[in-house]
């Protein structure tokens, strides 16, 4: 009898333990049922939107602008990369926040960087706004690093003019600098690489020679404007024709040297 009394105990402890056990097995498929279907119903179409946010677009790869020589094949104006930092739009879910954090990281004005942007306003939300023209060397390689904290921001290497005598044959060579106005005088296949043109000197006489062709490839990025991959075959970019003066630049320099102090 009492053998009897000890099994219906035994009985009733492990039947409620069971019934604990079922209540568990229940919580959990609740929980995982209800995190699903947030997931799928309430989340989805945020999720799908971004899986269909890879989009293709045209990478441009500007033509090198042409050098110019003296007749002894000394280099009086070339070009040298330069990092401009550039923001899409379309690719920023938070500008506000993606501009706090490049400015902090690296140390750029806030307010600088938000005039670059209201100034660009009617620009396509698709085309690259500039943040900054030239930047360092070891911003460029932090932001690189870390892009994926920094949607829609990216580096892009530019040429830049560097004159090595600007001092000595400045107003020979001239400058280059930003078209403001349509560049009717350059030829029709030339005026995409046209944003940085000869404005005097050598360097706006010899200017449609000195233009390359642009290339470019079409590239697939996500949604954060990274890019995926490569589609098709790129173009290649045609350099601009280099130039050779008769200015023997040593001379010029003895001849500048011989006339300092000279009045008139």
């Amino acid at each position: 009898m009492k053998l009897d009394t000890l099994d219906f105990e035994e009985m009733d402890r492990i039947r409620i333990r069971l019934i604990i056990l079922g209540g568990v097995v229940i919580l959990i498929f609740s929980l995982l049922g209800s995190r699903l279907w947030y997931l799928q119903i309430i989340q989805g179409q945020i999720y799908t939107e971004f899986s269909q946010g890879n989009r293709i677009r045209l990478v441009p790869e500007p033509a090198l602008r042409g050098n110019i020589y003296d007749r002894n094949g000394v280099l009086l104006a070339e070009n040298r990369p330069a990092y401009q930092l550039h923001l899409i739009r379309e690719d920023t879910p938070d500008l506000e926040k993606t501009l706090g954090k490049v400015s902090q990281a690296l140390n750029l004005p806030y307010s600088a960087l938000k005039d670059k942007i209201e100034a660009n306003l009617n620009l396509a939300q698709f085309k690259p706004i500039i943040l900054e023209e030239d930047l360092e060397y070891e911003k460029a390689m932090y932001l690189e690093t870390f892009q994926d904290d920094f949607p829609g921001v990216s580096i892009v290497v530019q040429p830049r003019r560097f004159y090595p005598y600007n001092n000595l044959v400045a107003h020979l060579i001239g400058y280059v600098g930003i078209v403001q106005e349509d560049w009717t005088e350059l030829p029709e296949e030339k005026r995409s690489s046209s944003q940085i043109v000869g404005h005097s000197g050598i360097e706006l006489l010899e200017n449609d020679h000195m233009i390359g062709l642009d290339g470019g490839r079409q590239a697939e990025v996500d949604h954060m404007g990274r890019e995926i991959q490569v589609l098709g075959k790129p173009v290649p970019s045609v350099p601009g024709k280099n130039i050779t003066l008769s200015l023997d630049v040593r001379l010029q320099k003895v001849a500048t040297d011989a006339m300092k102090g000279e009045s008139g």
